[in-house]
């Protein structure tokens, strides 16, 4: 099977933050009652001129300086997204456009906090098959947006931001992550647990549903920490087995930054010294399909990718959707 590495990482947070201290009163909680519940502190916010487009620019931009790597390189474009601008045309359209792209490929694809991976899975399986050697995979989220800042549920816990992949054929070079194996699902019996009721073909946007608060997301936070933690325990070994390692070898893993608690109870379960997980949600929240690719630009800041370190990307999301990759730092 021929050989597919990530050669560019990426990222872009919007300035603002809101703190716990901007959302405590509004639930009649303290600040330290979220950290408790959540393990975040605060959460980025997009500025008001800022749309998902935007945020995916800048860290595609960052993703393609850090690969050295020309736009012209570029010869697909996968934005992972369930924040789009627009119903269509499809966020990565528009992409194509600001970064001045040549005429490839460009669609969206959304499987909630999971559709980085399973952009990452699919460039991958493009690059092996000779389709597209070069892909620009993009996770992006504004789902700020999207939320009833009423709903502790989802007003506590969400956040905004992009991070980008450049995904390309080849054994790569030093520094490179070589994709060894992926594991990848869904159960859509579980669609009600993460939804936004309104505004598609179902249910179209009205007067009604605008009133009735169901364009807003929402989500059944006790049904997603039971599913999760047995999710990402269970992914992190098959992962691993489906690429020829055990937990022993496993140097780091880059959970979705969902819950602290979720990955505090998965790493108890595996089990895995947290010393090799990745955290960021303390600082950022829940950054949905941008998440895990966030993290992965800052273990790559922090030094912590070493030659021959074997590497797990794990995530989960509304659908439900669980994926994982198992990497390889060259």
């Amino acid at each position: 099977m021929s050989q597919v590495c990530i050669r560019g990482v990426g990222s872009y947070l919007p300035s603002a933050r809101l703190t716990n201290a901007d959302v405590a009163e509004r639930f009649g909680i303290t600040e330290e009652h979220i950290v408790r519940l959540t393990g975040i502190r605060e959460r980025r916010r997009a500025a008001s001129e800022e749309a998902t487009s935007d945020m995916a620019v800048n860290a595609a931009r960052a993703a393609l300086v850090n690969a050295g790597l020309a736009h012209d390189a570029v010869e697909c474009v996968i934005v992972a997204t369930a924040s789009p601008d627009h119903i269509t045309p499809s966020t990565a359209n528009l992409v194509q456009q600001a970064l001045q792209l040549p005429t490839v490929p460009a669609y969206d694809l959304n499987a909630g906090c999971t559709g980085s991976l399973y952009a990452l899975i699919t460039a991958t399986a493009l690059a092996r098959a000779g389709v597209c050697s070069t892909a620009l995979v993009i996770g992006a989220e504004l789902v700020s947006r999207m939320v009833n800042d009423d709903d502790q549920e989802t007003a506590l816990v969400f956040g905004d931001g992009a991070g980008a992949l450049v995904v390309q054929s080849g054994e790569g070079m030093s520094g490179d992550l070589r994709v060894l194996a992926h594991s990848w699902a869904s159960d859509g019996s579980m669609s009600e647990v993460i939804k936004v009721p309104a505004g598609g073909s179902r249910q179209p946007a009205s007067h009604q549903t605008v009133e009735a608060g169901e364009h807003y997301l929402r989500m059944n936070g006790g049904r997603v920490f039971r599913f999760a933690v047995r999710a990402l325990s269970s992914l992190v070994h098959d992962v691993l087995e489906r690429a020829g390692r055990t937990l022993a070898d496993l140097r780091l893993l880059i959970p979705h930054q969902a819950n602290l608690r979720i990955i505090e109870a998965a790493a108890k379960k595996l089990p895995l010294d947290t010393a090799n997980i990745m955290v960021n949600i303390d600082r950022y929240g829940n950054t949905s399909a941008a998440s895990v690719i966030v993290a992965l630009q800052e273990a790559r800041e922090q030094g912590r990718l070493q030659s021959g370190d074997t590497v797990v990307m794990a995530s989960f999301g509304a659908g439900l959707t669980w994926a994982a990759v198992a990497l390889e730092v060259v």
